[in-house]
């Protein structure tokens, strides 16, 4: 049968229970708890059985290996590590890779996601997730956090992917805004025994999912503070044994170090890092002892633990490696010890499967299985995705680097070639997009339909809206956090900014068509549905009058790139930032108090 039509799941306990038993050696018990916080006990279910493991002794020293993925985004299959400044042809990621891993590893272990695993490449799109859940059954994972863009298509959808799961989908703080009700598709939290390591998991989903994904898709739930949510489940799962607790997440780290790839033993995060409601502060607050977390595509070379906080792992995107945490619990020791490092998935470097001292294959042969699956999801959409529909003379990346140049260039070729085009068909005076809507470069060469469903995987529409000077002022300026803005324009319009070392925006200087900005004045300003329906960067707009005008964005771009080709890259530049000294202190006489406020964060991408 083909993957992308996979048969559903039951998720009765009774099924879930003769299955397992049946299947695995070591003991899996997930446990999910009611509204009122009753505990009920579910095996999860899966396809395959881990290998077994012979039982650990109470004297003996207890070890657990946790293979930790975020952000696969539909990427299922190797591809070029375009960012690897050295060989950016290298092939890397797919879930042939990480099958070998998990073929090598011999001890026993759990595999969790944080999220956002489909909406992305063609080949998780297409079939709206189905596809890479097929593939998340046969790696056997064990469970997967909810992340913001598994509502793209709709709460409906993400009721089927749950079906089709062999797998626990993990968030404790989503609720119905009318009651408070738990949603059905997500169990808030789960219990896991491997290598006589108990372990609990708890499933948080960030609370900007409201307005990360169509906000129409959502707005009939309520997210629930992360902290707050965690707290009780966590109490809850020391409760019933947990040794180690661990909040699978996908609320992001800080704005920081979003997309970036980090060396943890030089990290430093920044105020608006600190302040961000995301995975630092569930370390510091929500009483577990190690955070998985996805939401920012970051990728940290080992587990990085804040002041104050447990440990943190950010395991990057597209299936290009996996955090490997090891969970050791010495006889007679009170505390585990937790260590953790990044795997790249180099398709030159991967291993072999493992073996036992006598030479017996302990080999799963889950590269194999998960290679067939990949190339028959690939053959389905391939015919579809490899239509060539031009070539670009020059690389067309989302970013580019200025910093070294003076004032920072905040836009990019690859935004700024398709809100030219977006001001173009709308015959708008300017064009804004989210910068975040675009989710991939495009290469130098020949183009296909497949890497423009990679750029711009989601379906929005050409929209139009009549804004006031002041209010295009007022989102521009808002959208300036981290060192990035969060809106990318045409070229009708431009923006100098100066901001201080500790992310305040001083100033904003904009011309729209060489002239400033009229605050007064109304201006017809093309955008993406997504932004006029009141998505995270603009959530006033919700409350404004706009024309969808019903030609799909990646049909246009499509159009772009046909019309077009050679496609070249245009110049940065549209919006510059300045880095200013922050003020000197004021001193304040000794009877005033000095008043302090956070500065507010709202998201991470």
């Amino acid at each position: 049968m083909s993957i992308l039509s996979a048969p559903r799941s039951s998720h009765s306990p009774l099924s879930l229970i003769s299955r397992r038993a049946a299947l695995r050696g070591a003991l899996v018990v997930c446990v999910a708890l009611s509204a009122s916080l009753s505990a009920s006990l579910i095996t999860p279910l899966n396809a395959l059985a881990h290998p077994s493991q012979p039982p650990v002794q109470a004297h003996e020293k207890r070890e657990l290996v946790i293979f930790h993925t975020s952000d696969i985004h539909g990427y299922v299959k190797p591809h070029e590590a375009r960012w690897h400044s050295d060989n950016p042809k290298r092939m890397i990621g797919g879930f042939e890779a990480l099958g070998a891993h998990l073929d090598a590893e011999r001890a026993p272990y759990l595999l969790l996601d944080s999220g956002d695993f489909f909406q992305g490449a063609p080949e998780g799109t297409l079939s709206r997730g189905g596809s890479v859940v097929g593939l998340m059954n046969v790696a056997r994972y064990d469970a997967v956090a909810i992340g913001n863009h598994e509502f793209d298509f709709g709460e409906d959808n993400l009721k089927r992917l749950n079906r089709l799961a062999n797998f626990p989908l993990l968030a404790a703080n989503i609720q119905a805004q009318r009651n408070g009700a738990p949603v059905s598709y997500a169990r808030p939290w789960a219990l896991f025994e491997r290598g006589g390591v108990k372990v609990g998991v708890v499933g948080l989903a960030t609370r900007f999912t409201s307005t990360s994904t169509l906000p129409a898709h959502v707005e009939h739930l309520h997210f629930v503070e992360e902290v707050a949510a965690a707290r009780p489940h966590v109490e809850a799962l020391r409760a019933a044994g947990a040794e180690v607790v661990i909040a699978l997440t996908h609320c992001g780290v800080g704005p920081s170090v979003s997309r970036k790839r980090v060396r943890t033993a030089d990290f430093q995060p920044t105020q608006a890092d600190l302040h961000y409601p995301g995975d630092i502060q569930i370390a510091r607050e929500a009483g577990v002892d190690l955070v998985l977390g996805g939401h920012a595509h970051a990728a940290f070379s080992e587990l990085w633990r804040p002041e104050g906080g447990a440990l943190i792992a950010q395991s990057g995107e597209h299936l290009e490696g996996f955090t490997k945490v090891t969970i050791t619990i010495e006889p007679g020791a009170e505390t585990p010890q937790i260590k953790g490092h990044l795997v790249p998935l180099w398709l030159d470097e991967l291993p072999k499967a493992s073996s036992t001292p006598e030479g017996e294959a302990l080999a799963q042969g889950l590269r194999e299985r998960l290679a067939t699956e990949v190339e028959r999801v690939v053959s389905e959409v391939g015919a579809q995705m490899n239509v060539l529909i031009g070539e670009a003379a020059d690389p067309l990346p989302r970013m580019v680097d200025t910093s070294s140049e003076g004032p920072a260039h905040l836009d990019g070729p690859l935004p700024n070639l398709f809100c030219d085009a977006m001001e173009r068909v709308a015959e708008a005076e300017l064009a804004l997009h989210n910068t975040f809507g675009f989710r991939n470069d495009l290469p130098q060469g020949p183009l296909t339909v497949g890497h423009l469903y990679q750029v711009m995987p989601f379906d929005n529409n050409l929209a139009v809206m009549e804004l006031t000077g002041a209010q295009i002022k007022e989102i521009l300026s808002a959208n300036l956090k981290g060192g990035v803005s969060r809106i990318q324009v045409s070229s009708s319009l431009t923006m100098k900014a100066q901001v201080s070392e500790g992310g305040e925006v001083r100033s904003v200087e904009i011309n729209v068509k060489g002239e400033p900005l009229d605050e007064a004045r109304r201006y017809k300003v093309a955008m993406n549905s997504y932004m006029s329906g009141g998505g995270s960067c603009c959530k006033a707009l919700k409350a404004l009058p706009s024309t969808d005008t019903a030609i799909p964005l990646r049909v246009l771009f499509m159009d772009v790139v046909r019309e077009g080709s050679p496609l070249k890259a245009p110049a940065t530049g549209r919006i510059t930032s300045e880095l200013i000294a922050d003020k000197a202190p004021t001193v304040q006489p000794a009877a005033q108090p000095v008043k302090t406020t956070k500065t507010p964060i709202k998201e991470s991408p």
